[in-house]
């Protein structure tokens, strides 16, 4: 006999022809979560979002400000889809789907007497006080690289972990900043990054030798992208005409 107060349920046809269109439009409305070098959060909310909003107006992007090993975390956990961050080449469980290259730079006060120059040397920079990443960092490691290769002492005064800091800092005299170029506003010209308008006071100009960076961007290799992040990684692939990495 059947229980009258739990009745069986039967989905019609209707209902059930329409139940992929919902999940579809379920789809369109969540929530995609990006995670990036705190450097690069402008250029990357840049490179996709429009693109986003068109085809999902419903959607909202949420980024996470994190450091590389963080970024990594979160994309093999789950926490995030898509990540942005320098890669060792030792990862495991990632994809790279591109790449976008960078270069360290010099930043300083407008008026100190090398912001004029083409390009800064390790010798130029010879007891200047430095501000820039510490060795955990592997831009900080590659930047005591090159001092050491040019047998300079460099003087390094103070060490952060994000470029923004970095810039703060010059801007109240702290010293000069030795950072990652990816704080403009397109990861298409990263190499050759302006400053953002609050830092007008401040001049941007090349290390010489050049130190690449590249900043990937990377998903789970376990997990099938979501409709949002498939937006977001075609949309910059199209974008900046980049060739896929292979991981």
């Amino acid at each position: 006999m059947a229980d009258k107060r739990n009745p069986p349920t039967h989905q019609c046809p209707a209902r059930a022809w329409r139940q992929p269109a919902d999940v579809l439009r379920e789809g369109r409305r969540g929530v995609l979560r990006i995670a990036t070098a705190p450097s690069s959060l402008v250029a990357v909310v840049e490179a996709g979002h429009d693109e986003l909003r068109r085809l999902a107006p419903e959607a909202l992007l949420d980024v996470a400000a994190a450091r590389t090993s963080s970024v990594l975390d979160m994309i093999t956990t789950g926490a995030a889809e898509v990540g942005f961050c320098q890669l060792h080449g030792m990862e495991t469980g990632i994809v790279s789907h591109s790449s976008f290259r960078g270069s360290v730079v010099c930043v300083l006060p407008s008026e100190h007497p090398l912001a004029h120059r083409d390009e800064l040397s390790a010798q130029d920079l010879a007891g200047q006080p430095l501000i820039t990443f510490p060795n955990a960092e592997l831009t900080g490691r590659r930047v005591m690289m090159a001092f050491s290769r040019a047998g300079v002492m460099p003087n390094i005064v103070l060490h952060v972990s994000q470029t923004l800091q970095a810039l703060n800092l010059v801007a109240v005299g702290r010293g000069l900043a030795l950072v990652d170029s990816y704080f403009g506003k397109s990861l298409a010209r990263a190499s050759t990054a302006t400053l953002p308008d609050n830092y007008r006071g401040l001049t941007v100009v090349p290390f010489n030798p050049t130190i690449q960076i590249d900043l990937h961007m990377i998903t789970s290799a376990s997990r099938p992208l979501s409709y949002l992040a498939e937006i977001y990684v075609d949309t910059l692939l199209s974008r900046y005409q980049v060739d896929p990495l292979q991981s």
